[in-house]
């Protein structure tokens, strides 16, 4: 039954937008990987493989590719919240908001690698990273507050206000729970098609998850759930019916 609901909110609007942009997404990481693949096998060793590592542009597409599989609610939210000649700037606002803290993100780890840090340093602080926040209970707090959907208003510059903040939000929200294993994945000196796959896997599959109760436990397995007045993922919202 769970698997027939989420085939039948991927069908509504906005859930196929979403899901091509992903496939985009997807499709320009391909790309990106089959090019680098190219460039590094026939004569490049490790020495210059650095040369060879993701800039922001692979960052941003990668971007692309997560994001929307785990934005669905909050889309869904402004497409539904919003009158039609005002969903696509509320959109528009939400997003930049979304992608401000994923580039300021970015713009860290090109640092770190400008700033001559060995890529295996900053491959083993991802990592160890990694491990420690997915066992912590405040990864587990941050996923709950995935849940959480604020109440927006509707009209004139109120409207905008709030979709911009409610865009940075989410953006916060889901670096807290999602940078460290993208840090991860764009850090390997090989295989970031395969890791980001797998990272995006994870991260859409737990965002999905009812809301649990924040302990430390070791990744994957099951801490008790929320009590029902914490976990409420439905907010009261004005909405506007239209057609």
């Amino acid at each position: 039954m769970r698997w027939r609901g989420a085939w039948l909110l991927a069908r509504r609007a906005p859930g196929p937008w979403l899901i091509l942009a992903s496939l985009a997404g997807w499709a320009l990481l391909a790309v990106h990987a089959i090019g680098r693949a190219q460039q590094t096998m026939p004569h490049h060793t490790g020495m210059d493989h650095a040369a060879h590592q993701p800039g922001i542009g692979a960052w941003l597409v990668m971007l692309l590719a997560m994001a929307p599989l785990v934005l669905r609610s909050e889309i869904a939210l402004l497409w539904q919240n919003n009158l039609p000649r005002r969903r696509w700037p509320a959109l528009f606002l939400f997003l930049a908001g979304y992608c401000l803290p994923w580039f300021a993100l970015g713009l860290v780890w090109l640092w770190l690698r400008a700033g001559g840090t060995p890529t295996r340093s900053i491959l083993f602080a991802a990592l160890l990273g990694l491990l420690v926040w997915s066992c912590s209970p405040w990864r587990q707090r941050c996923l709950n507050l995935c849940h959480r959907l604020p109440a927006l208003r509707v009209f004139g510059p109120a409207m905008l206000a709030d979709t911009t903040r409610f865009g940075v939000r989410a953006g916060l929200v889901c670096c807290a729970v999602c940078g460290p294993g993208m840090l991860l994945a764009m850090s390997l000196p090989a295989y970031h098609f395969a890791a980001m796959l797998v990272a995006t896997a994870v991260s859409t599959v737990e965002r999905y998850l009812p809301a649990r109760r924040p302990v430390w436990q070791l990744p994957g397995l099951v801490a008790p759930p929320e009590p029902h007045w914490k976990a409420l993922s439905v907010p009261i919202v004005p909405v506007v019916n239209h057609r």
